[in-house]
């Protein structure tokens, strides 16, 4: 019930404050953008059918 509690708290709060590893892996995402790298439509609809409930 305490990580419950812990969860909701802080889906309530008004700020949500990245931590380290969250940052780094924005910075990443932002960089392979920036480099043009994107998904193919392939990838993508792989990735979502991977967790797509049957």
């Amino acid at each position: 019930m305490s990580l419950a509690n812990q969860i909701e708290s802080e889906l309530l709060a008004d700020d949500y404050v990245a931590t380290r590893d969250e940052l780094r892996i924005i910075d990443a995402a932002v960089a392979s953008i920036d480099a043009g790298e994107s998904a193919t439509d392939a990838e993508v609809a792989a990735a979502f059918a991977k967790f797509r409930r049957k």
